[in-house]
């Protein structure tokens, strides 16, 4: 909430609009007709006192202003050369390694309430951290595949989609009636046949159940024949009889039926507890922040006092 409101008070465009209020109230003010302004005084003192008080409240106006398109330089000029962007989020080095991260989102794995569904967000959050420097990309899959998120190194964008109530949500609940694999992986292959990487990798995440488990082993020797170097299996909770099958297609398996096994996989990514505020701290430095939203704030403050101790009054002399 903090980071909204502060995002939108630091917006170039919040920015501007107090600098044209700024210029309207002085050059409003400077206009006035001069019958419509007076001071009631007593003597020559009084009128120099209200002279003075005029002068100094234009002055701080006018430093406002001034100091607001200071701020206001630093946020455009901020927005522009160092926002994310997409060629930002990626990392090209040609000897790099880009993966795409598959999930099973079938019935038995996003029971949120069970051991499942804690354990594959952990084994994802884990994979994230265990490169931090590394593409990833991440597919869905119960009886169809989509992809939300291609290949990125910014890996907050993870984060958002392994929230108990996305699974929770209507979208989700009509998606989860089967299993196939097979559909995971192909999207993953097609993603990643359109990288430069020299090496590509798939990390499949799940239960290893499935619709056909004869197909999906078949499409994962494929997908080794089609240029994905390395494919790992990490499955979660899964039966003997089921892992055995894998490894007598030369698959590898890593088992993971607690966090203890899961901590194997690699730690968390750094600063998890602030992706809240990842879209807020990576559009300004916080150093900008602090100015802009000073002098924001001493611009609204000067306004309302202008507008206040300037208003309209008559000329007449004390008895």
């Amino acid at each position: 909430m903090i980071g909204e409101i502060l995002n939108f008070i630091s917006a170039p465009q919040v920015v501007l609009f107090c600098i044209v209020l700024s210029v309207a109230s002085i050059v409003f003010f400077l206009l006035r007709k001069r019958d419509k302004a007076g001071v009631k005084y007593g003597s020559s003192y009084d009128l120099a006192g209200a002279k003075l008080r005029a002068r100094n409240m234009t002055l701080g106006l006018l430093c406002a202003v001034i100091v607001t398109i200071v701020s206001m330089g630093f946020v455009l000029a901020n927005s522009s050369s160092d926002s994310v962007s997409a060629g930002d989020c990626k990392n090209k080095d040609p000897n790099r390694r880009d993966t795409m991260i598959v999930v099973d989102i079938s019935g038995s794995m996003i029971d949120v309430r069970g051991v499942n569904f804690q354990l594959a967000r952990s084994v994802l959050l884990r994979t994230l951290g265990a490169s931090p420097e590394e593409n990833m990309g991440l597919a869905f899959f119960s009886t169809a595949a989509f992809a939300p998120i291609a290949l990125t190194n910014c890996h907050e964008v993870f984060v958002t989609l392994m929230h108990e109530n996305l699974y929770q949500s209507d979208i989700f609940k009509d998606f989860v009636g089967g299993t196939d694999g097979s559909a995971g992986v192909n999207v993953a292959t097609k993603l990643l046949e359109q990288s430069d990487a020299r090496i590509k990798r798939i990390v499949f995440i799940g239960d290893l159940e499935d619709n056909d488990r004869v197909l999906f082993a078949r499409t994962l020797k494929q997908a080794q024949q089609n240029g994905i170097q390395e494919i790992e299996l990490i499955g979660i909770n899964v039966l003997t009889g089921v892992y055995q099958h894998f490894e007598s297609y030369g698959l590898d398996v890593t088992l993971v039926a607690s966090e203890v096994d899961a901590k194997k996989i690699g730690p968390l990514p750094r600063d998890l507890n602030k992706i809240e505020e990842a879209s807020f701290s990576s559009q300004l430095a916080e150093e900008q922040l602090v100015i802009g939203r000073i002098v924001l704030g001493i611009v609204i403050g000067i306004i309302i006092l202008n507008l206040y101790t300037r208003r309209p009054f008559t000329l007449r002399r004390k008895k």
